[in-house]
């Protein structure tokens, strides 16, 4: 595991057990995990590059991390919070 994927699968558990109510029992950190899981294995199935398969780890954590702040709109809040996270300015 690269060390930027340590450091996203650890902002996201301390995000989500920190900011995501309890009351959301789907979009929560099990199910980002079983996405990220499902992730690289297509990648591998479909023997994707390294750097395909980062951005795609990336891309399967953040996608619901938006929830932090309720379901409207949640995709682009976290697209905000990746933004964030990867110190580029909105």
């Amino acid at each position: 595991m690269s060390l930027l994927i340590s450091e996203v699968e650890k902002y996201i558990f301390n995000l989500f057990n920190d900011k995501l109510d309890v009351n959301y029992t789907y979009h929560n950190l099990v199910h980002t995990q079983k996405v990220v899981e499902k992730v690289l294995e297509l990648s591998e199935d479909l023997k994707l590059d390294e750097t395909s398969i980062e951005n795609l780890q990336i891309a399967a954590w953040f996608h619901d991390s938006g929830f932090i702040y309720g379901a409207n709109k949640h995709e682009n809040e976290s697209i905000k919070i990746l933004k964030i996270f990867l110190k580029i300015k909105i």
